[in-house]
């Protein structure tokens, strides 16, 4: 009888003597990346998809392609209106066309770089700037976007979509108003009851 009475009383007194403590923040979220592992993330990918530029203005697609690190089932949509492609031959076809348009320089813009919330996905968005050699004032501008997965903590991408960019059609210019004074509509009366 005294037995229950006295374990009792020594899980009490054992339980009063423990200090509980709340878990450690950085514990709750081990698979997120701390924000200063996430910005060399997003550096490098800024750096993958900056080195195309250099590459395209030499004239070598595939080296943008490696640059870009296409995973092998990559899927691409290009500029010219066909059906997508898929692998990194078609990307480099795609690409291909870009620096084979017209002789000139080739300059990748600002490029915009976002992280999935436990950084396995990103997705990218830049310009690729082309100047033409007879009219170096005159760009024309292509969009380049694409997502990326991070597998094995390496990043390979697995979408890219390249495009001209939307210019919507001129607005019509309105009507020249009438000089003529337009007639007052006569009043409708009611139908007879």
């Amino acid at each position: 009888m005294h037995r229950p009475l006295g374990t009792a009383l020594c899980a009490t007194l054992l339980l009063a003597a423990c200090k509980i403590e709340p878990t450690p923040r950085q514990f709750y979220a081990q698979r997120d990346p701390a924000p200063g592992e996430r910005e060399l993330l997003a550096a490098e990918l800024t750096d993958r998809v900056s080195a195309v530029g250099p590459a395209l203005d030499r004239g070598d697609a595939e080296a943008a392609v490696f640059a870009l690190a296409p995973s092998p089932e990559v899927y691409t949509i290009g500029p010219g209106g066909g059906s997508p492609s898929v692998g990194p031959d078609r990307l480099a076809a795609t690409l291909g066309e870009v620096g084979d348009t017209v002789p000139g320089t080739v300059r990748v813009q600002e490029v915009r770089v976002l992280l999935g919330p436990r950084a396995q996905t990103a997705w990218f968005a830049t310009g690729i700037e082309v100047r033409r050699a007879g009219a170096p004032e005159e760009a024309d501008t292509l969009h380049l976007s694409g997502v990326y997965q991070r597998a094995r903590g390496e990043w390979r991408l697995v979408q890219a979509h390249l495009s001209r960019p939307f210019t919507p059609p001129a607005a019509p210019s309105p009507s020249p108003p009438d000089s003529a004074p337009q007639a007052a509509a006569a009043p409708v009366s009611p139908p007879p009851t």
